[in-house]
């Protein structure tokens, strides 16, 4: 009996601490039905953007829950593939040499290929082109452009494709490609592509902590599954509707976190702004670049902090609901002045939502100042080596008009003196005895004279007098005159149309060597019997042109052989014109002759540092 009324006596008690812990849930009822009234409109308003970025989401799932990259990177290109609407494509790595890709996996969707795929991808192509841009690219006419040649045999059918570089710390290490989309890639496709080839680039870092997460998240679901046990005890209704509930928040909370460690930990300084330019959030990328922290942004403009004469471009991505692309862009910071000029290759793209009004903007930039001080560099070196050739050449000349004066000043005063003489001796001897030993003399008299004339033609040939005593136009008139008298059977027609105050100073012994060389080329390997000459003025411009009728030659084979003097005198021709601030172009053919054609604008020739 006393057994029986202890046993009620526990019943009751028990029942009145159950009915005490009813009470307490129905305490929290009315907490807990604001907070899921909260939650709904929260989880209304994400499911708006949840379609955008549900597979995204999928993906970096995806990452979490495959143990290899393989696996996790097929999910991502399997879901990028299904929302674009591809067919086909694969995802490679870049190679330790940078030349080739690895595949990591093809889907050809279901098409006929013979191609091995354990063969590796040459950077090439439409593929070179996507590495070199460190952007995605399309081509929607595949079969019909350029790219095919790069094509092997037995490759499947490729009607469009796209492009997708991966980036990791601005390096490209691999592209995820996409095929035969059926209408063909939209301009919205690389952006979609681009965020799952962002994923997949995570995917290679995440993988490494993959063990600890794994290992947390397994902590969480124990902690989860217990208190849920817990509250189904209590009331099924209840747990049910908790469970939901807190399912809905662990994915608002996930997203959030993702969101979050994304914006932490990406190296592309990344600003969101709201359609009056003003800071939302920036990351820390963002911060690190402009040397402020983080919380100083929100609740100031862009232009307040940073005023430049890009608030134009601005407000027309505004206005149009189109991004807008900038590349090197100068900036100099109006806090930081000791850091002198800046360049910055930047996007601005605005977000839309569902009534495609737009939300906010996203800004993202990349600095390449190094990049422009190296091209700058670049520049400056190739100036200072063509001012270094000008030199060279005005040295060239200086030794040539040494030699002109020493041949004329000795050899041609001799012979001459020489000539006098024995005139001198053969009108002394007149009518004398010795008439008959002068006219042993008398034959030395032509040879002589013949010395003194090879004499000047050696001079001439060096550096012509008239070049510096009468001009270049003489000069070109006694070289057409002294080369046909050489060659007659190479007729020469002139035709000039400038007057010799229009050409430079500095640029007569340029045209002068590059006739005297052409000529010398026809001369000797053209087999011409016509020869046109043309130098004139047109507006700005000065041209030559050398054309004959010769049996012309295979350009491409002479100009590349070693052992070609003609060669070196066609590349001589072209150095000569570039090194004075000209422009040099040759055509020719086997049977169809040879055209030489020099240029120069008048604002190359103010820049040309010649003599």
């Amino acid at each position: 009996m006393n057994g029986e009324n202890k046993t009620k006596k526990q019943l009751i008690q028990e029942i009145t601490e159950l009915r005490k812990r009813v009470s307490e849930l129905e305490a929290l009822e009315p907490e807990r039905k604001l907070t899921e009234e909260a939650a709904e409109t929260s989880l209304n308003r994400s499911r708006q953007r949840q379609m955008e970025v549900s597979a995204l989401l999928e993906s970096s799932k995806e990452i979490l829950k495959k143990n290899a990259f393989k696996e996790a990177a097929q999910s991502i290109f399997e879901a990028c593939k299904n929302l674009i609407g591809a067919t086909g494509g694969y995802i490679s790595l870049l190679t330790k040499d940078g030349k080739e890709n690895e595949a990591l996996f093809i889907d050809s969707g279901q098409l006929s290929c013979t191609v091995d795929p354990a063969l590796p991808f040459p950077v090439r192509g439409f593929r070179e082109v996507a590495y070199l841009a460190g952007k995605a690219v399309y081509e929607n006419d595949f079969p019909n452009s350029k790219w095919m040649e790069f094509m092997p045999k037995g490759h499947a059918v490729l009607e469009n494709v796209l492009f997708v570089p991966l980036v990791i710390q601005g390096k490209t290490v691999g592209l995820l490609g996409l095929g035969n989309k059926p209408g063909g890639f939209t301009e919205n496709d690389p952006r979609i592509a681009s965020g799952f080839a962002e994923l997949a680039a995570v995917a290679l870092v995440t993988k490494r902590m993959e063990e600890e997460r794994n290992l947390l998240l397994t902590e969480l679901e124990r902690r989860v599954e217990e208190r849920t046990a817990e509250l189904s005890a209590t009331n099924e209704a209840l747990r049910t509707e908790i469970a939901e509930h807190k399912k809905d928040k662990d994915a608002l909370i996930e997203q959030s976190r993702i969101f979050e460690a994304f914006l932490k930990h990406a190296l592309t300084p990344l600003v969101f702004l709201d359609k009056e330019f003003n800071f939302i959030r920036v990351n820390e990328a963002y911060a690190r670049a402009c040397q402020r922290d983080v919380s100083e942004f929100p609740g100031h403009n862009h232009f307040e902090f940073y005023p430049f004469d890009a608030r134009a471009i601005f407000e027309e991505v505004v206005k149009n609901k189109k991004p807008y692309q900038a590349v090197a862009r100068p900036f100099l910071f109006p806090d930081h002045p000791e850091w002198g000029e800046t360049y910055w290759d930047w996007t601005l793209v605005p977000l839309l939502d569902d009534a495609g009004e737009m939300e906010f903007l996203v800004f993202s930039l990349k600095d390449v100042t190094e990049r422009k001080q190296a091209e700058e560099a670049i520049k400056e070196s190739q100036k200072q080596l063509k001012n270094l050739s000008s030199q060279r050449l005005k040295a060239h000349e200086i030794e040539r008009k040494r030699i002109a004066r020493e041949i004329h000043d000795g050899l041609g005063q001799y012979l001459t003196a020489i000539k006098f003489r024995v005139e001198t001796f053969l009108n002394q001897i007149c009518g004398t005895s010795l008439e008959e030993q002068a006219k042993f003399l008398q034959p030395i008299i032509p040879l002589i004279q013949e010395g003194v004339q090879e004499a000047r033609r050696v001079q001439m040939d060096l550096r012509p007098s008239t070049l510096d005593d009468l001009g270049l136009l003489p000069t070109l008139s006694w070289f057409c005159r002294k080369f046909q008298e050489t060659y007659s059977g190479i007729k020469v027609e002139q035709h000039i149309d400038i007057c010799e105050s229009e050409v430079p100073d500095r640029l007569k012994t340029t045209i002068y060597r590059i006739l005297q060389e052409a000529m010398n080329n026809i001369a000797k390997h053209s087999k011409a019997g016509l020869v046109q000459i043309d130098l004139s003025k047109k507006g700005e411009q000065i041209e030559l042109t050398i054309q004959d009728n010769g049996r012309g030659f295979d350009l491409q084979s002479l100009l590349y052989s070693e052992d070609s003097l003609r060669g070196l005198g066609l590349s001589s021709m072209k150095e000569r014109t570039e090194i004075s601030g000209g422009s040099y172009n040759i055509e020719s053919a086997e049977g169809a002759g040879t055209l030489i054609r020099a240029s120069w604008l008048g604002t190359e020739l103010s820049n040309w540092q010649g003599d």
